[in-house]
């Protein structure tokens, strides 16, 4: 099972899972895809199975089953889609949002390390290839890895899978995210490549890269990332339950990263005496204490990837989703400890004061008894 993108040459994406594999009842081998406007990858993966199971037991179910899935409206987030064909095929798939094949990252032996860099040099809108010698690595990484960038989204060339007649790309100087096979990795060597970061996602290391890849994010939101995956890490065992916790966090962890950089930018929207819209990114960058992190945002607020952002923000009507969710939260949050900040300060003092207390009358009794000694 493999996935890809199509894009067209207006920019719009559509995603496509495939599923390969070779019948029962027949020497010819078959593929089944999905394509779809909506990138959920945890559905449809689902429904891939689903129908290959119908598919062994005949064409005609497969069919029938394809036929009563395309009948099903979009199921919400969180909610079951119930697909019945015939007695023997009752599938019952969930949603899930924002849930993609993260593990891929850590069955290839990606290091966290290396993985914060790499999403650091997509922010910053550089070239990137990624070598692994199966189609399914690359499609599920670079798929996993663009899910990651949520609420943004790569507005640049992708290409899961670069075929050579399309080698030229390579020297484009442009942005872009390409998936090379390894067989076709001496394709790299006939170009003189500048400021692009080359991975092996198979041996988990750069083959070339920049230098500054690990300076670019604040230091202290790599420190909270490395601290959160390192979790995720160590909890990952790449079997059902514990991976679909695996996707979630890693998910949640890279939200809360963006929430607390650029959250505030509802804050400096505003509008002119013609009621139109407008995004203030001066403010918006000077609203932020940290130094690191304003200096992160002043060149990522001039990005076409945050332009993007905004401008989908800006329109009238936008419905609130996940990210405006995760804002509010972290808002109720910052209140909540900054309305307490006060009480939870007196009962520190108050337990230090206690602890000092008890330990200067232990200290004296130690002393006193010494001193008869």
């Amino acid at each position: 099972m493999f996935s890809f993108f199509l894009t067209t040459a207006t920019g719009d994406r559509k995603f496509c899972w495939c599923f390969r594999f070779l019948p029962t009842d027949t020497n010819i081998p078959e593929a089944i895809c999905i394509v779809s406007a909506i990138g959920e990858t945890c559905l449809y993966q689902q429904l891939l199975r689903v129908l290959k199971q119908a598919r062994e037991y005949s064409a005609a179910l497969a069919r029938q089953t394809m036929q009563a899935a395309y009948k099903l409206k979009f199921p919400k987030v969180k909610k079951e889609l119930y697909i019945v064909a015939e007695v023997c095929v009752r599938a019952c798939l969930y949603v899930c949002l924002f849930v993609r094949s993260f593990v891929c990252l850590f069955v290839c032996s990606f290091a966290l390390g290396l993985l914060l860099q790499l999403m650091a040099t997509i922010l910053l809108e550089r070239k990137v290839i990624l070598v692994a010698r199966r189609i399914s690595t690359l499609s599920s990484c670079i798929m996993s890895i663009c899910t990651l960038l949520y609420p943004f989204s790569w507005p640049h060339t992708l290409i899961t899978v670069l075929p050579p007649s399309l080698a030229d790309v390579i020297d484009s100087p442009a942005p872009y995210i390409l998936g090379v096979l390894s067989c076709f990795k001496h394709l790299l060597e006939e170009y003189q490549l500048s400021e692009v970061l080359i991975v092996n996602l198979d041996e988990g290391y750069f083959m070339k890269w920049m230098g500054d890849e690990g300076h670019i994010l604040p230091k202290k939101i790599q420190r909270a990332l490395m601290l959160a995956l390192s979790d995720v890490h160590l909890a990952h065992d790449n079997t059902g339950k514990t991976a679909c916790i695996t996707d979630v966090t890693m998910t949640e962890a890279f939200v809360r990263m963006f929430v607390e950089m650029c959250g505030h930018y509802c804050d400096f929207i505003r509008y002119d005496a013609n009621k139109s819209s407008l995004f203030q990114r001066e403010e918006f960058v000077r609203a932020v204490s940290s130094n690191s992190i304003r200096l992160f945002l002043d060149w990522f607020s001039r990005t076409p990837m945050f332009q993007v952002f905004i401008t989908d923000r800006l329109k009238e009507n936008t419905n609130q989703d996940l990210f405006d969710q995760r804002i509010k939260e972290y808002r109720r949050e910052m209140e909540y400890l900054s309305n307490n900040k006060a009480a939870n300060m007196k009962v520190i003092r108050d337990k230090l004061l206690n602890f000092f207390k008890n330990y200067g009358t232990k200290l004296k009794k130690t002393m006193k008894k010494n001193s008869y000694v």
